[in-house]
């Protein structure tokens, strides 16, 4: 997500505006002076290993929540312009950090219910990671204590 959030540069903040910032997990605790949106946090959700053969790969869903700040009534135009490039980058580059493949299904919903200014999007995807390997092979038996 670090490489889209420059392209929008310009959204709106409550004082100026700036790209959104990239948070992984959880927004940080507010400080008095500190401004939240515009942003996206990149959450995992749930994962599958859904073998028990350490050959296969492992799933995990992951939601992107963004966040941007506009007093206008298509403040919620942001939301899906972030939206877009987003698909638009998983589509180009499904590869993340050489381990993690964008699989889809992509989706994404726009809640009913917005705390103008402040506009929310979520996108809901999963990733293909590689399984972990099983603890016997991390972790051999000691062959000291088979006597």
């Amino acid at each position: 997500m670090a490489e889209i959030a420059p392209a929008f540069w310009d959204l709106a903040t409550k004082t100026d505006a700036r790209a959104p910032q990239v948070i992984d997990g959880w927004l940080p605790p507010k400080t008095p002076a500190g401004e939240d949106f515009p942003f996206l946090i990149v959450r995992p959700r749930d994962g599958t290993d859904a073998s028990e053969s350490a050959d296969q790969d492992s799933q995990a869903t992951v939601e992107i929540i963004i966040g941007t700040f506009s007093d206008t009534v298509d403040g919620w135009l942001d939301v899906l312009l972030v939206v877009d490039a987003i698909r638009l980058s998983l589509a180009a580059a499904p590869a993340l950090g050489g381990a993690f493949e964008h699989v889809g299904p992509l989706k994404w919903s726009l809640p009913e219910e917005h705390a103008r200014p402040q506009w929310l999007g979520i996108v809901t995807t999963i990733f293909r990671l590689p399984r972990p390997l099983r603890v016997e092979a991390r972790n051999p038996p000691d062959p000291r204590s088979e006597a």
